[in-house]
């Protein structure tokens, strides 16, 4: 069951049912199992976003049902309903919502860190040494290619990260 929903499903309806006296083990069963209840259909799915309005629309139709008979029938018209209704409107995807992956961050954060004060710093510490004692273009050359090299990583870096968070 997705945590998310299950408390929008009961935020939704402790603030719709208001003082009512209502069994909280009652409640909190329907509420864990509230999607796999009303989005188990043969032929679609329904986008996250939908689950959580789906979620909040349950809620409030059962709410206003529990002033008037027990938790337990009112959730069993609530289903009814949705599924005789043609699914309150919402649409059917033919794919199933894909996830979406949490970015592990912190590697490439660590990865750029570790490049910039460890990696290049040798690098570019063997190219200085090296031009400074020998004097041979090579060294020159190579100590331009690793400072290139390494501020070219960090402003992609930068870059990168900068799109993460603006997209």
């Amino acid at each position: 069951m997705d945590e998310k929903n299950k408390k929008v499903f009961l935020d939704t309806f402790n603030q719709h049912a208001g003082s009512i006296a209502i069994e909280p083990s009652a409640r909190d069963a329907i509420a864990e199992a509230h999607l796999d209840t009303l989005i188990s259909i043969r032929y679609g799915y329904f986008s996250f976003e939908d689950r959580a309005r789906i979620s909040e629309e349950a809620a409030r139709r059962l709410a206003h049902l529990v002033s008037s008979e027990p938790i337990q029938p009112a959730w069993q018209k609530i289903a009814e309903d949705f599924h005789t209704n043609k699914y309150w409107g919402f649409p059917i995807q033919a794919n199933k919502p894909k996830k979406e992956k949490k970015k592990n961050e912190i590697l490439a954060f660590l990865w750029t860190l570790f490049q910039a004060t460890v990696l290049m710093k040798f690098v570019i510490l063997y190219f200085a040494t090296n031009a400074a004692e020998l004097n041979s273009d090579w060294h020159y050359w190579g100590l331009g290619i690793a400072l290139a090299v390494s501020f070219s990583s960090l402003l992609f870096f930068a870059w990168r990260k900068s799109k993460t968070y603006i997209d």
